[in-house]
């Protein structure tokens, strides 16, 4: 196809304008916003490329804490960053890297991203959808507002689910079945969630017992085979099996007095039947595919609970859905009501975590970091209730889905057709705005008004380790103000619920006396974002003197420690000026990620 016709074709599908708008969007978010994770795993995947093929769960586990994933993250992650390695950029596994790395790392995620936009341009034209209308779906995912979030904003590695899971149901209308169970091996190996959709998928179609069997087979080999490599290594099997984020889809259940049914697994029990005894043809795959993988995610993300970045998988099935539905206009203004209720349940489930925080990490975050965030997003949004928004979130979802109905879509000659470009508009637009301006607007109120006597200087890097029963962490710092009233500490608790005692005590160093002690209900912590803790009453301190928060632990036991963050390695000199970190009374060179609140 001739480069003009191709742009001929790329912009009757779509104008020029929504283009150019979509793409500024994506530029401010991608070097604006960034979660933490991804430092994690990319910085992990080096040991790979070092030569830790055997021992890669072992070897990190002493350097970043452990990993939680199976090898293809990492091995995907690794084939990304030889470039980085060669240059020099990264040569260890560490969190500590700078923008450039940062960067790399969310750029490679991106480019999956616009693959999976491709990915469904094929699907369309393989159902002899005109390309134009095809270009037309394609956007729809990418400007898709929850989908931004994930991919730009929060900035995290579900694209790879993704992708693959997309690229199986490419070739599952494509009816090549052995390209459709292998994409959803190398799928279900980066995410478990991806189970969900390919057995329901494989049974709407194949219902020969032995070639189920095989196909199912064929799915969790890739899993299989990775699981043997690594089964003698503990710091894979505790690390990778004992992540619980997938016992969400048990929250829910139904106690019967002898055992709790999770009603998830009962619905989706349920859905897998009716997939098995439901008899398609044609134009049929892709309808009840898509609608059947629309159910899963209503199952996944309506009824059990979800990490923000996880909604990503459910966008190409809810975009497909929208660009076949007759009435597609509704659909784009149910984004748009699913965008606000997402983002009033993040700011108020992880305040100072996927909120106005995600800007620390990005290029402007010489002038976030260390802002007293007394007016958060939750603050200027006003409806707190999470429970209530859950509720609205899920109605709307499964109102979304059930009128996904084979039914209610055209033909793939018609798809596309019915829908008006002000509210396509008002739906990227007004869906980005709904984050993007509360958090410049958080940010910008914050810094008006700051009243932060004391935070560390650098970016936070990486975790300083589990805590152990007996450790003691400090944070020495200089005070230029005449009183404390909190302090604000970066905690790990490795997605776990914690049942040991913090004790935070400040110390005024030249005495080595205690001003003022807390103590903290580890049960209570939130997961890997600062926690904000006051004393009663101001304590009062001399400006100019040496003091230092000294943190230390009661009834710590190994299978429910945490962790603190810490900032990136400082000059020598700065570590004798009197503002680091002491682990069990040493001296390091960098700083706990630490805030300390006065006037």
């Amino acid at each position: 196809m001739k480069i003009k016709t191709s742009r001929k074709i790329l912009l009757e599908g779509v104008d020029r304008a929504d283009w150019i708008i979509w793409g500024l969007f994506v530029i401010f978010c991608f070097i604006s916003y960034q979660h933490g994770d991804i430092l994690h795993t990319g910085g992990s995947s080096i040991a790979y490329l070092n030569g830790h093929f055997a021992d890669f769960y072992e070897y990190n586990k002493d350097l970043m804490g452990g990993n939680n994933y199976m090898p293809t993250t990492y091995v995907l992650f690794a084939i990304w960053n030889i470039p980085v390695r060669l240059l020099g950029l990264i040569t260890e596994p560490s969190m500590s890297v700078g923008a450039v790395v940062r960067m790399w790392y969310k750029f490679g995620t991106f480019l999956l991203f616009l693959g999976t936009g491709y990915v469904i341009y094929k699907i369309c034209i393989e159902k002899l959808v005109p390309q134009n209308k095809a270009v037309l779906a394609a956007f729809l995912f990418v400007s898709n507002p929850i989908a931004i979030y994930s991919e730009l904003i929060f900035g995290q590695y579900d694209i790879l689910t993704t992708f693959f899971i997309c690229l199986g149901f490419y070739y599952y209308v494509k009816e090549e079945q052995k390209k459709f169970v292998l994409s959803f091996a190398v799928a279900i190996t980066c995410k478990y969630f991806a189970i969900l959709i390919f057995i329901p998928l494989l049974l709407l179609k194949e219902k020969n017992v032995w070639k189920m069997i095989r196909d199912i087979v064929g799915g969790f080999s890739l899993f299989v085979i990775e699981t043997l490599l690594y089964l003698t290594s503990d710091a894979f099997v505790s690390g990778v099996f004992g992540f619980g984020a997938v016992d969400y889809i048990f929250n829910v259940s139904l106690d019967t007095g002898f055992a709790k049914i999770s009603i998830v697994v009962l619905l989706w029990g349920l859905l897998c039947a009716f997939c098995y005894f439901k008899q398609c043809s044609g134009y049929d795959w892709l309808s009840w595919g898509i609608y059947v993988s629309c159910m899963v995610m209503f199952l996944s993300f309506g009824l059990s609970m979800w990490h923000p970045q996880w909604l990503l998988m459910a966008m190409p099935f809810l975009t497909l859905g929208m660009f076949f539905n007759k009435d597609m206009d509704i659909y784009l203004l149910l984004d748009l009501l699913l965008m606000v209720l997402f983002t009033l349940y993040v700011v108020n489930t992880w305040t100072r975590a996927c909120d106005q925080n995600l800007f620390n990490l990005g290029i402007f975050a010489r002038y976030t970091i260390g802002i007293e965030q007394n007016i958060t997003m939750s603050d200027l949004l006003v409806l707190k209730d999470t429970n209530l928004i859950f509720s609205l979130w899920a109605a709307v979802l499964l109102s979304y889905v059930v009128y996904l109905h084979p039914k209610k879509m055209f033909r793939p000659e018609n798809a596309g057709s019915n829908f008006r470009k002000s509210i396509l508009r008002l739906r990227y637009i007004g869906g980005c705005c709904i984050f993007i301006l509360p958090s410049v607007l958080s940010v910008a109120l914050n810094t008006i008004l700051p009243n932060v006597v004391y935070a560390s200087s650098q970016e936070i890097t990486e975790i300083v380790g589990a805590m152990q029963e007996g450790d003691v962490y400090e944070q020495v710092f200089t005070v230029q103000k005449d009183s404390i009233t909190g302090i604000a500490i970066n905690i790990g608790t490795y997605q776990k619920e914690n049942h040991s005692i913090l004790k935070c005590e400040l110390i005024h160093k030249n005495t080595d006396s205690i001003c003022n002690t807390l103590e903290i209900d580890t049960s209570e912590l939130v997961d890997n974002q600062y926690v904000r803790f006051e004393f009663e009453d101001a304590v009062k301190v001399i400006a100019g003197e040496t003091y230092a928060v000294r943190i230390s632990g009661k009834r710590i036991f190994a299978e429910d420690t945490f962790t603190f963050y810490r900032m990136g390695e400082k000059p020598e000199s700065t570590v004798e000026s009197g503002n680091y970190a002491m682990i069990n009374g040493i001296k390091q060179n960098y700083d706990l990620a630490i805030m300390i609140y006065g006037k």
